[in-house]
C-alpha cells in the first residue's frame, strides 16, 4: 500500500448518553478485568443511570465535566 492511498480521520468524540448504557457495560468490563479490578455490573448500571440522569438534569455535557 502506498502513501496516497491512506486516509487519516481524524477521531470525533461524543457524549455518551443512557442509550449506550448496554454499549458501555462491556467495555467497562473489559477495563476493570485489564486493570485487574473486579467488575461489579449490578452495581454498576444504577450507578451509571443516576449519574446520567443527573448531568441530564443540571445540564451538564462531558465538555464542562472535563475543564
Amino acid at each position: 500500500m502506498d502513501d496516497e492511498s491512506v486516509v487519516m480521520l481524524e477521531p470525533v468524540f461524543q457524549p455518551a448518553v443512557l442509550a449506550d448504557l448496554e454499549t458501555l457495560m462491556p467495555l467497562m468490563q473489559e477495563l476493570y478485568a485489564h486493570e485487574g479490578l473486579p467488575f461489579d455490573a449490578s452495581a454498576g448500571r444504577p450507578r451509571i443511570t443516576r449519574f446520567s440522569a443527573m448531568t441530564t438534569m443540571v445540564g451538564f455535557t462531558s465538555s464542562r465535566l472535563l475543564r
